[in-house]
């Protein structure tokens, strides 16, 4: 297949470091053989190099290079399921096909943006993993439209906000614990008196361990999380004896969409329904019970061999699913987990949940007001109410990661949640018959601690 993406990356001068430093590498799948061959592109050939998808390597001397050795623009090779990484100030260490592990053990500055210049050719970047550096995509879509996405503050503006975020007191706060951000925060060796900050991870990224220095911070911090969202689903969004409205995941702002309804029962049962007067049963997903479990279910104590056996579970029983994980982490689960992550309705509850706005009884203008998103209890508790300032409170907690990337996110857009784009634009840019995608690097800033 021929190339269908011409790729030109410019490190800008205020980006905060020099192109010699900024190495490059680009993966993905081999169009032809997607499941099993994964492969690289081979800056000297100009070819994609592919090999058995489950013994590949990643190495650097072989397989990247630094910004400063690439003439551009350069004709990308077909590839499927593709990722530029970028790692600034050293190579990259040996990884395997699934990627360069984000957690704390990982002690190099990097990150990735999303492509595929197959059959489907598209670019994104993403930040549902980890916010790392600031970069803009631009292109051309498919309607001619020029578009652009992505970050041009520095990364200095960006985790200076990542890591100012207000903690709730008490630090034991148990539903709508703000101090769950600041664990996120991944730090590199330390250079004389001060450390750098290498990225901040989306709670959904972080390992066990990487919530605290000993068993009793990691189990408190990892528990905080799976609880993150209790008491606002609870007290706000399951509440007994309410009724509301709202739209499926394949809302568009064009129309025309279905309206469909919910109802909460004495116990906070939701149910599901296709018509106003609540009479016919959403038939795929009738009934929905609230997405949490009783504090401090469920455990997250690793039994032998230190192996946590409901960390980021999303299998089983209510009192087994790490509800906090699954929600703001948008995933697909089984069991009491079901319907969640793979329904139309479901999707559209689930990030209604993660953005704040799902109490509101007029969904079909409130949850889809981007505007209304991430404001705590600033957002009003009904529809006639007059907005607050953005604040976090235990039942109406603000999920920050997301809030500020969106602030921070070009035209308030960025592709945070897996499902950022229901409700919202797809942040990505599909270019066919469009080659011509431009990569400007605004924030390889060193940020120390």
């Amino acid at each position: 297949m021929a190339s269908t993406m011409s790729l030109t990356i410019n490190n800008l001068p205020t980006s905060g470091a020099p192109s010699d430093q900024v190495y490059v590498c680009l993966l993905g799948n081999d169009p032809s053989a997607p499941d099993t061959s994964f492969g690289y592109l081979d800056f000297a050939t100009g070819q994609a190099v592919f090999s058995d998808k489950t013994s590949w390597a990643m190495d650097s001397a072989t397989m990247a290079t630094t910004l400063d050795q690439i003439t551009f623009p350069l004709a990308v090779p077909a590839i499927n399921s593709g990722r530029i990484y970028f790692s600034v100030g050293a190579p990259f260490p040996a990884f395997p096909a699934s990627g360069p592990t984000a957690s704390k053990d990982n002690a190099t500055l990097f990150d990735k943006i999303e492509f595929d210049s197959g059959s489907n050719p598209n670019i994104n970047g993403t930040s549902v993993d980890f916010y790392g550096i600031s970069y803009v995509i631009s292109g051309t879509d498919v309607n001619d439209g020029a578009v652009q996405y992505g970050f041009d503050k520095s990364r200095s503006e960006i985790i200076g906000a990542l890591t100012s975020i207000p903690a709730s007191t008490p630090a034991t706060q148990e539903s709508g614990n703000t101090g769950i951000f600041a664990q996120t925060v991944v730090e590199g060796a330390a250079a004389k008196a001060e450390t750098p900050i290498l990225r901040v991870l989306a709670p959904k990224t972080m390992g066990l361990s990487d919530w605290g220095a000993t068993e009793k911070e990691f189990v408190f911090w990892a528990t905080a999380c799976s609880h993150f969202l209790d008491a606002y689903v609870t007290q706000h969004c399951f509440r007994p004896n309410r009724a509301f409205s709202f739209y499926d995941k394949t809302y568009t702002p064009a129309g025309p969409n279905t309206t469909y309804y919910g109802t909460t029962d004495a116990d906070g049962t939701l149910s599901l329904w296709t018509d106003a007067a609540h009479t016919q049963p959403y038939t795929p997903v009738p009934t929905l019970a609230p997405p949490c479990a009783p504090w401090p279910l469920p455990s997250m104590k690793p039994p032998p061999p230190h192996v946590p056996s409901n960390y980021h579970n999303v299998n089983g029983t209510q009192d087994e699913i790490d509800w906090g994980f699954l929600l703001l982490g948008n995933s697909v689960g089984t069991g009491a987990a079901d319907h969640w992550g793979n329904d139309p309705l479901c999707m559209a509850i689930m990030v209604s949940i993660c953005r704040g706005v799902m109490h509101l009884d007029d969904g079909t203008t409130s949850w889809v007001d981007a505007s209304q998103y991430y404001q705590g209890a600033g957002v009003p508790t009904s529809d006639t109410d007059a907005p607050l300032p953005p604040v976090s409170t235990e039942d109406l907690p603000i999920f920050y990661y997301a809030s500020v990337l969106h602030e921070k996110g070009l035209d308030g857009k960025a592709y945070v949640l897996s499902y950022d784009d229901v409700y919202g634009s797809n942040p990505s840019i599909f270019f066919a018959g469009h080659p011509d995608v431009t990569i400007d690097l605004h924030g390889l800033d060193t940020v120390m601690a």
